[in-house]
Order: structure tokens, then C-alpha cells, then sequence
């Protein structure tokens, strides 16, 4: 019974992990294909911020984003300041009620 339990707790977490990849690769979508998104309230956390970050790396279409109430904590900033090195459009991306934090300040 633990085995089988066990098995469908890996195959509940796969079935996730697609869902939760197939909503992010969505979101990098809407980046490279509007001016402006809407991210905020995705509980998207370091990890989503990181992902979705890459999306605007050389994105030439975005202007607006807004991240708002995400749980992004510093590694995921930084991840975004990182690509936001190479993005020549982006001119207002809303961060508030994430947890910056001051190396992640410092980077922004």
C-alpha cells in the first residue's frame, strides 16, 4: 500500500510540475507577445520569476509588467535584473509586495 501511495504522490507531483510549467510557458508568452502583462497575485515565488525572466531577456515587444504580490524573494530579482541587462523596451515593471530584499534592491 505504501508503494502505491507512493506512486501516486510521484505521478500527482508530475502531473504538477506540467501544469505548473505549461502556466509559466504561458506567461512567456504573453511577455513576448504584449505590450503590456499582467503577472500579479501568480504566486509565481523565485523559481516562476526566474523562468519567466527569460522571457524577457531580448524581448523587443513588452513594455509593461507588472509582478506585483508574487512571493519573489531575492534570487529571483536578481535573475530578473540579470535579464533585464539585455532588454532595451521594458519601461515600467511593478514589483511591489515581494520580498526584494537589499542585495536584490541593490541589483534593481
Amino acid at each position: 500500500a505504501d508503494k502505491m501511495a507512493e506512486k501516486d504522490r510521484e505521478k500527482e507531483e508530475r502531473r504538477w510540475r506540467q501544469e505548473a510549467r505549461g502556466r509559466l510557458n504561458e506567461m512567456c508568452a504573453e511577455l513576448k507577445n504584449y505590450k503590456q502583462v499582467d503577472l500579479s497575485s501568480r504566486n509565481l515565488r523565485s523559481e516562476g520569476c526566474a523562468y519567466v525572466s527569460t522571457a524577457l531577456a531580448f524581448n523587443d515587444v513588452c513594455e509593461v509588467v507588472d509582478m506585483s504580490k508574487n512571493g519573489i524573494g531575492t534570487d529571483g530579482i536578481l535573475a530578473l535584473c540579470e535579464a533585464l541587462d539585455n532588454n532595451l523596451v521594458l519601461s515600467d515593471l511593478s514589483l511591489e509586495g515581494n520580498a526584494v530584499g537589499d542585495e536584490g534592491a541593490a541589483g534593481l
